[in-house]
């Protein structure tokens, strides 16, 4: 129970890192100081990036659905509302420039 707990203890000071900006190789040298064997911190230090990729991967997709999602309501109210000027170009305008830019806030947490 206390390698689990040794192992998030790690983990989470690797993504603390390299959220403050210190590269893979001080934060490697820095483990290694502490007594941990290299392969281990090598593998944790991947393991700790794919995990902070994927959050923001995940963020990503999840940003694109809305912006979808928006731009798909944005085209069913300006196709009912297509009678009224006010309205027909509040939706058509605002949410769908909404919803493109939720795709592109997306898109850019993806790539």
């Amino acid at each position: 129970m206390e390698a689990v707990r040794e192992i998030q203890e790690i983990s989470v000071h690797i993504l603390a890192r390299l959220s403050d900006g210190h590269t893979r190789l001080q934060i490697e040298a820095e483990l290694v100081e502490q007594g941990h064997d290299v392969q281990f911190v090598k593998d944790m230090l991947q393991e700790a990036v794919k995990l902070r990729s994927s959050k923001k991967r995940v963020l990503g997709l999840s940003l694109i659905l809305a912006g979808a999602l928006i731009c798909l309501l944005s085209c069913v109210l300006s196709i009912v509302l297509h009678l009224s000027p006010t309205a027909f170009a509040v939706v058509l305008y605002g949410f769908t420039s909404l919803g493109i830019l939720l795709a592109f806030a997306g898109f850019t947490q993806v790539f």
